[in-house]
């Protein structure tokens, strides 16, 4: 009963400091996530790439305004997408579409590396127990804010004894379906300031190595994949989200746009949509120059929404009702012929 008391008064006192309970993004929940994409199905959308689109792409607003659709979100933080599209392509009952952040530096080597161990846990696990205990932990980390890494109970130590004073709350936090919130208001400036710093000089080096020739040809590389979704009906689109500040301004000199982004667009099969080209996608300020604030993303969203709506790769609910009415009306004629 004390245990309960205490676990009780902590949870409610890191509530009232503005705590957040947050999931824990590991593999067996990203190979859950994967597990539960349907088969054979078009009506299925998935998101690959690394963290702009797991933190830019609000999944409410997508799920409010397409209940005609299921969503899964699958990229994952500072990973290329190559395998991933290779997942899917070698996937043969996935028919959905596919939409994929794809930028300068998709094309080098992983910084992480480990693209594959999670292509491994989904393929590999044969214990339903392992599933069972990913959920399990998945239903308190969603309600419980004591159990969040960020407040464990070496942390709460250290920032007593440091700052006399509890940890400030997490400025990021992950939903259950791997999305992820970025508060920057709650990250420290200086804090920002040297992330911004850090991911412009890693770029700026990374771009100036690859001539534009050897860049395409290892873009290029990803059309096989490309092919084998559309061939059986699925859709992929390759997304560049925005970026802003120091960032924006080096891709522009390293991997300018219309020898990079522009000729890859023309020889991939793909739909490719570029920020910049998007009237409605281009006027957003990322805090760290490379990721969208919370308060942005539902915005940003929508307006990308919009344009697969344009663009007749998303249908609305109310359009998509009345087409698959007059397939049954044609579906109905058909057999009363016979």
């Amino acid at each position: 009963m004390m245990l309960v008391t205490s676990v009780t008064a902590i949870e409610y006192t890191l509530r009232s400091l503005g705590h957040r309970p947050s999931v824990v993004d590991d593999m067996d929940l990203w190979a859950n996530v994967r597990e539960s994409v349907p088969k054979d199905d078009h009506n299925v959308v998935v998101l690959i790439g690394a963290s702009r689109i797991q933190l830019g792409f609000y999944t409410q607003a997508f799920r409010k305004r397409f209940p005609n659709y299921r969503l899964y979100q699958l990229a994952i933080n500072g990973r290329h997408p190559k395998l991933f599209l290779k997942e899917f392509a070698d996937d043969t009952h996935f028919k959905g579409i596919l939409v994929c952040t794809f930028y300068s530096d998709s094309v080098l080597p992983s910084p992480y590396n480990d693209e594959q161990g999670y292509i491994d846990t989904y393929h590999q696990r044969t214990s339903p127990n392992r599933r069972i205990n990913r959920n399990i932990s998945t239903y308190f980390q969603e309600r419980m804010v004591v159990i969040n890494p960020w407040v464990r109970l070496v942390s709460v130590g250290q920032s007593i004894l440091k700052n006399h004073a509890l940890p400030s709350p997490n400025y990021l936090i992950t939903l259950p379906d791997r999305s992820r919130l970025y508060d920057f208001s709650k990250k420290s400036k200086k804090a920002v300031e040297k992330n911004r710093k850090e991911k412009a000089k890693k770029v700026t080096g990374k771009v100036e190595r690859i001539p534009v020739d050897e860049w395409l040809s290892k873009a290029g590389e990803m059309e096989q994949y490309v092919r084998k979704i559309q061939g059986r009906g699925g859709r992929v689109i390759f997304l560049h989200m925005p970026i802003s500040g120091r960032l924006l301004e080096r891709d522009r000199l390293c991997a300018p746009k219309k020898y990079y982004w522009d000729q890859f667009a023309k020889q991939s099969s793909a739909i490719c949509i570029h920020f910049e080209d998007v009237e409605s996608l281009k006027h957003y300020e990322c805090p760290d120059d490379s990721h969208l604030d919370q308060r942005d993303a539902p915005r940003f969203t929508n307006a990308l929404l919009d344009e697969l709506v344009k663009r007749n790769i998303l249908v609305p609910p109310l359009q998509y009702a009345a087409n698959d009415k007059k397939s049954n009306l044609h579906r109905i004629k058909c057999s009363l012929r016979k």
